[in-house]
């Protein structure tokens, strides 16, 4: 089966509009949809081979259920795909919004000059305080300064570790191109989409970011807005046509006789659909081994 798949015919259509988009700044976006089966994962392999040929950074989220598909997964697989040590602002920010629970907490010292009244009766040791202090609580001879960043709505705490991720990410694309590539975006929630557009994808027109590709695959067109919807170029992947199969039997060593006949029957029985595809000639061929010649090449 792996051999019968790997013969299988390009999109050359598809690579065509990602090449586009990567040499172009016109439409940073790439959108590509289709059903279960029709091709996605492997054109996203192609792609993926496309930036390796071309020496690009990339980072890629692959999305389920239950990983990649909320804003700080995604931010953190990035960041860790293009190294962790360029996102030091955000790394911080992150562990102090979300400390290990592992690591120990660190020691508060504290020293007191000035008036005491409020202390007068505690036994501190290694403490300072400078300046005033309000809404230290002191309880089994234990000090807690209330972090007031804890009780932060979510939605300002994910605009901070957006705009901390940011501002690590702009040095990295000032001068080469970085390419993003999401799988079953479908999986994501819709919080996590919208933010994916309003907080990171917008960054490339406010001119915040430049030089980043964007490469969005699902089961169904993802809604866009329309400002978006001028920078996207469309990728929706139809079932293959009769020249498809035939060219995919050529590939995959069927003899020329009998050829046509068995691509049409193949795109009666499959509708199409690639992976279908795949699935009856693997037993076709297992059926009439005589049929598969030696491929050259």
């Amino acid at each position: 089966m792996r051999d019968v798949l790997a013969a299988f015919v390009d999109r050359q259509a598809e690579l065509g509009r990602f090449c586009e988009v990567l040499e172009s700044d016109e439409k940073p976006i790439m959108i590509v949809w289709g059903d279960v089966g029709i091709g996605k994962s492997s054109l996203l392999a192609r792609l993926i081979h496309e930036c390796a040929l071309r020496r690009l950074r990339k980072a890629e989220v692959f999305a389920s259920k239950t990983r990649f598909n909320t804003y700080l997964e995604i931010l953190q697989k990035i960041r860790d795909d293009l190294g962790p040590e360029l996102f030091p602002n955000f790394t911080q920010l992150k562990n102090h919004f979300y400390p290990d629970p592992r690591q120990p907490r660190p020691t508060v010292k504290i020293e007191i000059s000035g008036a005491q009244s409020v202390l007068e009766r505690a036994r501190l040791e290694n403490v300072t305080i400078h300046g005033d202090v309000a809404a230290v609580i002191i309880k089994d001879n234990m000090i807690n300064v209330p972090d007031p960043t804890m009780n932060m709505p979510p939605q300002h705490r994910m605009n901070l570790l957006t705009d901390e991720f940011l501002k690590d990410l702009a040095p990295i694309v000032q001068n080469e191109i970085l390419v993003v590539l999401f799988d079953d975006i479908q999986e994501l929630t819709d919080e996590t989409y919208k933010w994916l557009w309003e907080g990171i994808i917008s960054a490339l027109e406010e001119g915040r970011l430049k030089n980043i590709r964007f490469v969005l695959c699902g089961r169904v067109k993802p809604p866009l807005q329309d400002a978006a919807a001028l920078s996207v170029k469309e990728a929706p992947l139809q079932p293959l046509g009769l020249p498809d199969i035939e060219a995919y039997l050529e590939r995959s060593g069927h003899v020329v006789e009998g050829r046509s006949d068995v691509a049409k029957m193949m795109l009666l029985y499959t509708k199409g659909v690639p992976l279908q595809v795949a699935l009856q000639l693997d037993a076709w061929f297992q059926s009439y081994p005589e049929k598969r010649v030696r491929v050259n090449g």
